[in-house]
């Protein structure tokens, strides 16, 4: 379950950084913000251990600190 909630975390994360800062303006430019890559690639890389391991070792109290870290 916390497996599952570890990604769904993740892709509430990217859609409140695409709702609250979705371009940044640069002298007549727009790119996109730097708070959606780091939603992106830093929640990614975050979220993706726990998960695994909430996958592969649900019942261990490892897997439960890390998590709990994670989150």
């Amino acid at each position: 379950m916390f497996a599952g909630l570890m990604g769904v975390q993740w892709l509430v994360a990217i859609a409140i950084a695409v709702w609250v800062s979705p371009l940044t303006w640069k002298a007549g430019s727009s790119e996109v913000h730097p708070h959606i890559w780091a939603a992106l690639l830093l929640g990614g890389a975050i979220t993706i251990y726990p998960a695994i391991l909430g996958l592969a070792k649900s019942g261990a109290t490892s897997t439960h600190y890390i998590i709990a870290v994670a989150q």
